[in-house]
């Protein structure tokens, strides 16, 4: 078993397939309409995010607290983020077990978001 994807609300599907790609990364993988709900999927390497834009009000549903991604240079990537304008909540990563660091901050629609260096 593993993690096929991660859904999250967007409330405009464009910008976000935009920022996912110019932020981290990611590909677009599919995109699909179901009755007034629009759909993309984005490739993240090992599973896919879906972002979920429906017509109307920005709906809240379920709880998800965070969705985290894996990098390989985490300071690299913050350098990143911060040169593309990005507002990011921590000053600078926590360390976590084993010499892991984590960084967290918010997506384009308020959605938090880590990012997750793994230590030895």
């Amino acid at each position: 078993m593993h993690v096929h994807h991660v859904g999250i609300m967007v409330k405009e599907i464009e910008r976000s397939i935009a920022w996912y790609e110019r932020m981290l990364g990611l590909k677009l993988a599919g995109r699909h309409e179901l009755g007034r709900t629009r759909i993309a999927f984005m490739d993240t390497g090992n599973a896919l995010l879906e972002l979920i834009q429906k017509e109307g009000t920005f709906p809240l549903e379920g709880v998800v607290n965070h969705v985290a991604f894996q990098v390989d240079d985490l300071s690299t990537t913050i350098a990143h983020l911060r040169a593309e304008g990005v507002e990011l909540g921590d000053a600078k990563p926590r360390s976590i077990w084993d010499g892991g660091q984590v960084f967290f901050f918010d997506g384009p629609d308020g959605e938090t978001l880590e990012l997750f260096q793994p230590g030895r």
